[in-house]
């Protein structure tokens, strides 16, 4: 999953450097952090307290409002030492039903390429959870050069399974990459944003509050018009899309994301 890889594994890396040491559900530790957390947790949580360890829930998904999901995730944050989540409207929300005050800890990217966005190759990728966002427009994209990568349970007509290495490989060979919305929640991190623009690639996604912050380096729009655009401006995908490059390294980089964690646990 991507929240393991963005918010478990490769931040469980960058802290080395801060003088942590780091293991993943294993080994004694004086933190312990709990990701994504589910209805066990409420005891281990309590558990780890009572050994006088430290314990950190991160939430990155808003399930408050849902029967059983909300009381877990209160009783989670209620009794964790911090509470972390990857962007401000998730921390407006986790206020709004425990009045904690979580650590924002944005998301990160996996694969780091030279911009190649001058070209037609386009690309779609996601959770199949997500398909519902690109299936209604398959008919509307007969003719491009468009391929599909996600998981095996879909009903998509053709696709790249995905794994890290075919995503990496779908990157390398995409020039564009559309991101239609399906999802309404603002709360949501842009990490399929920011990899697809750390990737090399240029970015066409659907007007959402969750990308405005990237609105001078991609298509913001519809769908439609982010192809047509595409076509009509290829000469400037390369240099926006280094410029997305230089803002997101500023913002999102494994090295300044392991400091943010670091930090979490610094205030502890």
């Amino acid at each position: 999953m991507a929240s393991y890889r963005l918010r478990v594994a490769i931040p469980a890396s960058e802290i080395k450097k801060h003088g942590y040491r780091s293991f993943i559900n294993e080994g004694d530790a004086d933190i312990v952090v709990f990701s994504k957390p589910h209805a066990d947790d409420v005891e281990i949580i309590q558990k780890v307290r009572d050994s006088g360890a430290k314990s950190v829930v991160d939430l990155c998904d808003d399930h408050f409002d849902k029967p059983i999901w909300g009381e877990i995730y209160t009783k989670c944050a209620k009794l964790a030492d911090r509470v972390t989540c990857a962007t401000e409207e998730m921390a407006r929300r986790i206020y709004t039903h425990t009045k904690i005050d979580a650590q924002v800890v944005p998301d990160t990217w996996e694969h780091e390429a030279p911009v190649h966005a001058n070209g037609d190759n386009f690309l779609w990728f996601g959770h199949e959870s997500n398909i519902k966002e690109i299936y209604k427009y398959l008919p509307m994209l007969k003719g491009v050069k468009l391929r599909l990568c996600t998981g095996n349970n879909n009903v998509l007509p053709t696709y790249v399974p995905w794994s890290e290495d075919a995503l990496k490989a779908e990157f390398a060979r995409a020039n564009v990459v559309i991101l239609p919305v399906s999802d309404p929640n603002t709360y949501k991190s842009a990490n399929r944003l920011i990899s697809a623009v750390m990737a090399g690639c240029f970015v066409v996604a659907e007007n959402s509050l969750n990308y405005r912050d990237f609105r001078d380096y991609i298509y913001l729009g519809s769908l439609k018009g982010g192809m047509q655009y595409t076509q009509a401006f290829s000469h400037e995908l390369n240099e926006l899309t280094i410029r997305a490059q230089d803002y997101i390294a500023s913002k999102y980089s494994p090295e300044r994301i392991g400091a943010a964690w670091a930090s979490v646990f610094d205030s502890i």
